[in-house]
């Protein structure tokens, strides 16, 4: 697959965007994990600790007023009031286990389960206690006061003790169980801060390592066209080719100057090819044209020996026919000789042995008109 700039980039930056899409995820869980361990601290373990303390004091209201209504004796008033005061703290007592209940099923141990348990099962029979002796103090029996005070001191005490001494060891589980539950949740708070820290600093990291390598390799790439195409316009064809190192436009840019290198030296070749052809046409069409001059020169000679030729057998024909002329009126004027005429044995200008007729043109062309 050809990876061009626009896909580089994209890569780098989709990268950046998963990384960081990475850290939001990671920052959610995170916080989905401390916002439930914080809903279970404000939801659970804290209103479980104060209300195992809430019931425990209103455990000690309960031993209290049942103390008054046995102190109260015989005074009815003192007595019933008393007595108001420790029904209304059974009540309270009441609201608090039934808040435990609330509570019990977010516990996450099964052993503040079994106390709970434990306490519920335990306060009827502490109540039960204080009510006998809150009666037996009220009553008119003699020592009624002591006795009372006997039964609270002997069975309630001891019973409402060992209660406590249970809500105490459900709170104090609740606590430690708070307390590794901060830690937890200060442990995911520094995790979500070091992977939004860690995820930040890749993800600039990645995008700077991008930047980087994309400006460098087209800064170089570009730059090798440059040079090449500047050597290429000074009309410098023998540099190497430029290097191709990526399946991009960079690459497609130095490919596409490196052929266009290629179509110049070729056409740069086909055309001092050209060249060397038309010099060697040039240089024998410059000798044909000296041969055609040579020949014309030959022609010119040759036509003006024609001409010359042809001057000499018009003037010869001239000359026979001013002979025939001659002859003719020769002939006629043989038998009228002029007066003086003598015969010397020849012709008047025959030489000796010959006949010759001196016309016009006798002088110009020596021996034309001879007659042997």
């Amino acid at each position: 697959m050809k990876l061009t700039v626009g896909k580089k980039l994209g890569i780098g930056f989709g990268v950046v965007v998963l990384l960081m899409f990475l850290s939001a995820v990671l920052t959610f869980l995170r916080a989905t994990e401390v916002r439930q361990r914080t809903d279970l601290l404000i939801a659970t373990r804290v209103p479980t600790i104060l209300t195992a303390a809430v019931l425990e004091g209103d455990m000690n209201q309960l031993s209290s007023k049942a103390r008054q209504s046995v102190l109260a004796g015989t005074n009815k008033e003192r007595s019933q009031a008393a007595q108001a005061l420790f029904e209304q703290q059974v009540q309270r007592i009441d609201k608090d286990v039934a808040r435990l209940d609330e509570l019990a099923p977010h516990w996450v141990l099964q052993e503040n389960r079994d106390r709970l348990a434990s306490v519920k099962s335990e306060l009827p029979r502490l109540l039960e206690i204080e009510r006998e002796g809150v009666a037996v103090g009220s009553s008119n029996a003699p020592d009624a006061m002591a006795r009372g005070g006997l039964i609270l001191e002997a069975k309630a005490t001891s019973t409402s003790g060992a209660i406590k001494k249970t809500l105490g060891d459900l709170a104090e589980s609740q606590r430690k169980l708070m307390a590794s539950e901060v830690t937890q949740i200060f442990g995911a708070l520094t995790a979500t801060t070091w992977t939004l820290w860690i995820a930040t600093f890749v993800a600039l990291a990645i995008a700077v390592g991008v930047g980087a390598y994309l400006g460098r390799s087209m800064s170089r790439a570009v730059g090798g066209a440059l040079d090449r195409a500047d050597a290429i316009a000074s009309g410098d064809l023998t540099g190497t080719d430029i290097l191709i190192s990526s399946n991009d436009e960079l690459g497609d840019l130095a490919s596409a100057i490196n052929k266009m290198q290629a179509n110049l030296r070729e056409t740069i070749v086909s055309v001092s090819t050209s060249a060397e052809r038309i010099a060697t046409a040039g240089e024998e069409i410059s000798a044909s044209a000296t041969q055609q001059a040579q020949g014309a020169e030959t022609q010119k000679d040759q036509t003006h020996q024609v001409a010359t030729a042809m001057q000499e057998m018009s003037s010869t024909v001239q000359q026979v026919s001013e002979l025939q002329q001659g002859g003719g009126s020769f002939a006629q004027g043989r038998g009228h000789r002029p007066p003086g005429w003598r015969h010397r044995g020849r012709y008047p200008g025959q030489d000796a042995g010959h006949r010759r007729f001196s016309g016009p043109d006798s002088a110009q062309s020596p021996g034309t008109g001879q007659v042997v």
